[in-house]
């Protein structure tokens, strides 16, 4: 079920962000479970793209289901906004064995 109007693929986006923040997950840490780049994923935030074939995957991966990704939560972002966003290094240090 892609969207159809510039409001739904909005909704999409900010909802994907939702839930991805509230698993506490960057965009690059979502980016290796579904297997795509981070700035995929930001497309997809910020409703730029619609992930066409990655839905299914998403809604597993965020324990979520489409017709959540596409229903406003004002209530939940207002207590997201209020957590700082999770802070996660760039790149894993190397390790000499």
């Amino acid at each position: 079920m892609a969207p159809r109007r510039r409001r739904e693929l909005i909704t999409f986006g900010n909802n994907l962000r939702l839930a991805r923040r509230m698993l506490k997950l960057s965009q690059t840490e979502l980016g290796h479970r579904l297997r795509v780049a981070n700035d995929v994923i930001s497309k997809w935030e910020s409703g730029r793209h619609y992930p066409e074939k990655y839905t299914e995957r998403l809604c597993e991966e965020l324990g979520v289901t489409m017709a959540w990704l596409y229903t406003p939560h004002e209530d939940e972002w207002a207590r997201i906004e209020a957590e700082p966003p999770p802070r996660r290094p760039c790149f894993e240090p190397l390790r000499v064995a």
